[in-house]
């Protein structure tokens, strides 16, 4: 995917990625490519038939069929069968939501999020691995996404600068853009 050589030059041999909202996996198998052998990749997608289709598509990586979060909770997924990477969770329901930090990484180099919204609290959740290990990020950052929580683009930015990180690069329009954020 054309967007991976925008983050690859972060992602080092032996390195470990964490993947929330992998969808079918495409970015999943390319870290796991980037990663080796020697290297894990962490992907999460909490909706089934995705899941299925990331099992295929990247069968060396650490799978979970769960969505990132500050808190253990559950949810349930809002299904778009036009396109499966705009489903979205909603609080309340049977799957597990869980925060990252639960996984208790020795090493993170970088976290990809495209959680449809949920971002700020995905990193809520991180907040351990972030500080200890000062990974790249890499998010989505969609304002009809981000209404459905009660949040706009300006408070993913204000969390970014809040964590002592910065952004360092942007794609798309708005609406919806990708972007890359590095340790201040």
């Amino acid at each position: 995917h054309h967007h991976i050589t925008r983050y690859s030059k972060y992602i080092p041999k032996g390195g470990v990625v964490v993947d929330g909202g992998a969808n079918q996996g495409m970015y999943t198998a390319a870290f796991c490519e980037l990663v080796g052998e020697e290297g894990h990749v962490y992907s999460f997608e909490p909706n089934e038939l995705p899941f299925i289709c990331l099992a295929i598509n990247a069968p060396s990586a650490h799978r979970y069929m769960m969505a990132l979060g500050d808190r253990l909770g559950r949810c349930n997924i809002m299904e778009n069968k036009n396109n499966y990477g705009a489903s979205y969770i909603k609080l309340g329901g049977h799957i597990p939501v869980t925060p990252l930090d639960y996984f208790l990484l020795d090493r993170c180099d970088l976290i990809k999020l495209d959680v449809e919204g949920f971002e700020i609290s995905a990193l809520k959740g991180a907040g351990e691995t972030i500080a200890k290990h000062k990974p790249v990020l890499v998010l989505e950052v969609a304002t009809g996404n981000l209404k459905r929580f009660n949040l706009t683009p300006a408070d993913v930015y204000s969390y970014i600068d809040s964590i002592n990180y910065k952004v360092i690069e942007t794609w798309g329009e708005e609406p919806q853009q990708d972007i890359i954020c590095l340790p201040k």
